[in-house]
């Protein structure tokens, strides 16, 4: 028993749109939310002596959070700690208000190019108090793609506090951080789980294709019509 592969300029339909699956993934996961991460890598701007030079990471939120209607003394802003992921940058930073420090964290979400964007907004509930009571620390859990789990947790501790953290079945106990603190810690890789479904619908796959016991017999479209080539009339060819 054969059936008909279609082929369109030697390509089989089947391979093309697969091939138009992917590219339209691309384009609208890649492409299309491009403009969304306007926090360039590498931007640069021009001082007065109209040299460029590239603006740190630490000016860059500076202006962020002034854009989000944080209002600070001049030349109090300061990155504590920050932490990158493939998809994701956390930045503890702090900053004086009338010579009052206040510190606040803040998720940046990155593309494969490098370019962030605020995951949430810069003026809202992510202030870390200094104040401990009932253990008053800020808890997330980041997810980085399929590569990797995060569990974030970042507060104030003095050298008497001790932190405990539930890490999948374990418990880790007595961290004992001085000041103004940020513990990211990998939780889990899902991209081995992701490899394990891959290979098991890929072995499935095969499977069923070696043993079809139909033979595939192309099917061709023609763009023009050629010398020597049959024509089709009233479903006879001639």
């Amino acid at each position: 028993m054969t059936s008909k592969a279609i082929r369109i300029f030697g390509f089989e339909l089947r391979g093309l749109l697969f091939c138009l699956l992917v590219l339209i993934f691309i384009i609208g996961e890649v492409f299309l939310p491009m403009p969304q991460y306007y926090i360039k890598h590498g931007a640069k701007v021009t001082n007065e002596l109209g040299i460029k030079n590239e603006l740190t990471l630490n000016e860059i939120l500076e202006q962020e959070t002034l854009n989000a209607g944080i209002e600070f003394d001049d030349g109090s802003f300061k990155i504590l700690d920050s932490h990158g992921m493939h998809f994701n940058h956390l930045f503890l930073c702090s900053y004086e208000i009338n010579q009052k420090e206040e510190v606040r964290i803040f998720h940046l979400e990155k593309n494969i190019f490098g370019n962030m964007k605020p995951k949430y907004p810069f003026n809202g509930n992510n202030i870390i108090s200094d104040k401990n009571i009932g253990g008053n620390f800020y808890n997330s859990y980041v997810k980085d793609g399929i590569f990797a789990d995060y569990g974030v947790i970042a507060g104030f501790a003095d050298s008497s506090s001790g932190i405990s953290h539930i890490l999948n079945k374990y418990i880790i106990d007595q961290i004992h951080p001085i000041g103004y603190f940020m513990w990211v810690e990998m939780m889990r890789e899902p991209w081995k789980e992701a490899i394990v479904i891959w290979v098991l619908y890929l072995g499935l796959f095969l499977i069923i294709f070696k043993f079809r016991n139909k033979k595939e017999e192309p099917l061709k479209f023609y763009s023009k019509w050629e010398k020597g080539d049959k024509v089709f009339i009233n479903s006879k060819f001639i």
